[in-house]
């Protein structure tokens, strides 16, 4: 039970950063709507609440790698091997994803049209994106088609991109058939979908690319975005890796207390 309780709380929090890794973190505009003034009155629990799940997590993970005796040890070493296996693959399954998706953005560099000029001032998003320039950036907000012409020329299989919703294959190949530079429609794209999905609502698309174009500084609003989409990855990379040293560590700490 011991063993099974530690495993519950690793296997949960890891299901969340695989979840993070794969599916997009809603808009703040899109989350203000989902909730009616009762709701949101009552998220002011939350702060407590959280700290409550932070002490108990704190106090599993503290128990969990304490030493034990052989006997003890060696049951929480095979059941960790097994089940804990299990929630691993999950967490390691997102890896070659999330390597390919990287490999996929670096190799945009240098690929297409440019119209070259002042790079933006990308912070923290150039550990993941090459230099994108400002004019890119501008040439491709003029030059998104709609939606529907998105949908109706993408060659997406997925259900949601028949269903209307916007792939990133596609939206960066509709503005490639428009000569504008691959990694700016790239970077617009996830800018646009705040982060980790490759498949958007085309209702976002349509509110974020109206909100950009009607900005002052269209260019500064785009790249705030991209910064804030990368630290949205680069923090579910870091969680997931985390709570993948964690599954790992709970093998290799019980199989040296109970074999050796």
């Amino acid at each position: 039970m011991f063993a099974t309780s530690h495993l519950f709380s690793v296997a949960v929090l890891l299901g969340v950063a695989s979840s993070v890794v794969g599916f997009t973190v809603p808009s703040l505009s899109t989350t203000q709507k989902r909730f009616n003034s009762r709701s949101v009155a009552s998220l002011h629990v939350l702060p407590e609440s959280q700290s409550l799940l932070d002490d108990a997590t704190t106090n599993l993970l503290i128990s969990a790698f304490q030493k034990k005796d052989p006997e003890t040890a060696k049951a929480e070493f095979f059941f960790f091997l097994g089940a804990g296996s299990g929630a691993g693959g999950i967490g390691l399954s997102q890896v070659p994803r999330i390597y390919k998706e990287l490999s996929d953005i670096r190799a945009l560099e240098g690929e297409g049209p440019s119209e070259g000029g002042k790079a933006i001032d990308s912070g923290l998003a150039s550990l993941i994106y090459p230099t994108i320039f400002e004019a890119d950036v501008v040439k491709v907000l003029k030059s998104v088609p709609s939606c529907e012409q998105i949908s109706k020329q993408g060659t997406s299989t997925s259900y949601l991109a028949s269903k209307g919703y916007i792939a990133r294959e596609d939206f960066i190949g509709a503005l490639k058939a428009k000569k504008c530079n691959p990694l700016a429609a790239c970077a617009l794209f996830d800018a646009v979908s705040g982060g980790s999905s490759a498949i958007i609502s085309p209702v976002t698309v349509e509110e974020k690319l109206a909100a950009y174009q009607s900005a002052t500084n269209p260019v500064a609003t785009v790249t705030g975005d991209l910064q804030a989409c990368t630290t949205v990855k680069l923090a579910a990379y870091a969680g997931l890796a985390f709570l993948l040293s964690i599954v790992f560590g709970l093998i290799i700490v019980n199989g040296i207390d109970a074999f050796l």
